[in-house]
């Protein structure tokens, strides 16, 4: 259902985080995966920061504001591709609201993009985070793109034949 009004790209990226990356481990109850790769990931980029701790706020800011994004597409698909889910919903938004709630939102995450962005660039090693940041969600979707492929073809071979 969710590919349905997230769209296949953001769904790819949000089912690598979200489903690969957060397995719970069946002895610890813990999505050890998950935790760990934030903890490598937080550890090198602190190093490699040279512990300007303001350079790591602005590259994490990013990764939270950022999750915004198809989030908010999801929103402006969600009353077209299910308006049983919208009837459903406690404070449904109805007309206009139904479009400007999410393309301001869309909008706000933009701008605070731009702004950390330019922030980051005013950064030592700045640029290398950005780097990183992008070759990392990259590498997400194709790894999502790649697997989903591969399910979608053992699905088919075991319907047609």
């Amino acid at each position: 259902m969710a590919g349905s009004f997230m769209g296949r790209a953001p769904l790819l990226f949000f089912l690598l985080g979200g489903g690969f990356l957060a397995v719970v481990n069946r002895r610890f109850g813990t999505p050890h995966w998950l935790l760990s790769f934030i903890f490598a990931v937080s550890a090198v980029s602190l190093v490699l920061a040279g512990n300007r701790v303001e350079t790591f706020a602005i590259f994490a800011s990013l990764g939270g504001i950022i999750i915004f994004v198809p989030v908010m597409r999801a929103a402006l698909r969600l009353p077209r591709s299910h308006p049983e889910v919208i009837a459903r919903s406690a404070l449904p938004l109805r007309g206009a609201m139904a479009v400007v709630a999410p393309v301001g939102g869309l909008v706000l995450c933009l701008l605070t993009v731009d702004v950390l962005l330019v922030d980051l660039g005013t950064r030592e090693n700045g640029w290398f985070f950005l780097g990183v940041f992008v070759l990392w969600v990259v590498g997400g979707a194709t790894y999502a793109a790649l697997r989903l492929g591969r399910r979608r073809a053992q699905f088919m071979s075991r319907t047609s034949g």
